[in-house]
């Protein structure tokens, strides 16, 4: 039984899907995002090193999900909770999984609308939620 997630891809496609989201972070946009997290300014945070340094962790994740979680009796499917620009569910897609990221992209006063129309193109589903705030009562 092969592996679900081979690493040499996920370390191909991973750059190509920064690449792809940072197009939709121009420095005026990454202002209008600071104003939710004034630690994502410019000034202060380069977005495309960030997730470029990124891939390290991704791929500690992939390593530990196929040495650890998979069972190969379901499809696999994808949840990233605050994904934020969704380079890792874009690469998780673009290797074939069902990928869901929970994201609530109006907190960005719509300067990242076109990059969430543009993951939800790639065939990921994005849920409008946060799970840090506290669930309705019944």
């Amino acid at each position: 039984m092969s592996l679900p997630l081979d690493i040499s891809r996920l370390r191909a496609e991973y750059p190509r899907a920064v690449r792809d989201v940072t197009r939709f972070v121009t420095p005026e946009r990454q202002e209008v995002i600071a104003r939710h997290n004034p630690g994502l300014h410019p000034s202060r945070t380069n977005l495309t090193r960030y997730l470029e340094a990124s891939e390290r962790r991704y791929v500690r994740a992939a390593e530990l999900f196929n040495q650890h979680a998979w069972s190969g009796q379901v499809p696999l499917r994808a949840l990233d909770v605050g994904g934020f620009l969704g380079a890792y569910p874009l690469t998780l897609r673009r290797l074939g999984l069902s990928v869901t990221l929970a994201e609530v992209y109006g907190y960005y006063g719509g300067a990242l609308d076109d990059l969430r129309e543009f993951l939800v193109s790639e065939g990921i589903e994005v849920w409008d939620v946060d799970f840090t705030e506290p669930l309705d009562e019944p």
